[in-house]
């Protein structure tokens, strides 16, 4: 039942480990191809992708928390499966010469960054959804799923790479038949990525959402209610200006009546006395 659930990402767990294990195996003909012949070179652009794990890390962790954890483990699927696939296609120094080789060795560097982040990534968001989504009492055992992928992975990229080696012999090998291996995930690949896109989110995830909607609208709802509260406290207080002045003007015109009422009677008094 497990695995009926979860093949989609326990097989692009095992692409994830698959690309590794292809290029340790392939390492003589890699360090033939790009890196003329340098052991250490050959292991530096191994290290590149360990490198860059944790980053990819922190990337799609932040992107599963904000958009999901299928999302999450689609993108960085995809992301490892350009990066496998693309390895493959470069231009080496024995098809293409040195100028070619160059550019092949610049992209496999760039290639190898971009496996890094991907699955780096690929780890956090895939170990939540699991269990997230696990069914009471099986979370132990996805978990070892999860990690028997890995043995798995590493047994058929060195058992598929040394088919390749037997059937092709050790001279093509060496010139365009490390190729295949980097090219076979495609299907497998295509696969995964068919399979997670009709995997359903994980309720935990959904009810998050739905909180954060809820609490957005609220406070949109609040700051729409306070600004209303706002707007009338400041009619009030203008109405009430409005009132006092008013009054003000009332009382100046009542005064100033008053005192012109004064000097009327003061000169009416007068004109009486002549």
């Amino acid at each position: 039942a497990l695995v009926r659930q979860w093949w989609p990402l326990l097989l692009g767990n095992i692409l994830e480990w698959y690309e590794f294990g292809v290029y340790g195996s392939l390492t003589k003909e890699l360090s033939a191809n790009f890196f003329r012949a340098s052991t250490f070179g050959t292991w530096s652009g191994f290290a590149v992708t360990f490198l860059l794990r944790p980053v990819g890390g922190i990337v799609f962790g932040l992107l599963a928390d904000r958009v999901g954890r299928k999302r999450a483990t689609l993108w960085s699927m995809r992301g490892m499966l350009f990066a496998t696939v693309a390895q493959g296609l470069l231009p080496s120094l024995l098809c293409c010469g040195e100028a070619s080789a160059d550019v092949g060795l610049v992209l496999l560097i760039v290639l190898r960054a971009l496996q890094g982040v991907c699955t780096g990534g690929e780890i956090g968001p895939l170990v939540t959804y699991m269990a997230e989504s696990a069914p009471p009492g099986v979370l132990g055992v996805g978990t070892a799923l999860f990690l028997l992928c890995v043995y798995v992975a590493f047994a058929i990229s060195q058992g598929l790479v040394a088919l390749a080696v037997l059937v092709l012999g050790p001279e093509r090998m060496l010139e365009w038949g490390w190729r295949l291996p980097f090219l076979v995930a495609l299907a497998p690949g295509l696969l995964t990525l068919w399979g997670r896109s009709h995997l359903p989110e994980s309720a935990e995830f959904v009810e998050l959402q739905s909180a954060r909607n809820l609490m957005s609208s609220g406070d949109a709802q609040a700051a729409s209610s306070s600004t209303g509260s706002i707007a009338g406290d400041e009619s009030g207080v203008n109405a009430a200006s409005a009132s006092c002045e008013s009054c003000e003007d009332a009382r100046s015109r009542g005064a100033a009546a008053s005192e012109a009422a004064g000097h009327a009677g003061r000169i009416f008094a007068t004109v009486r006395g002549f």
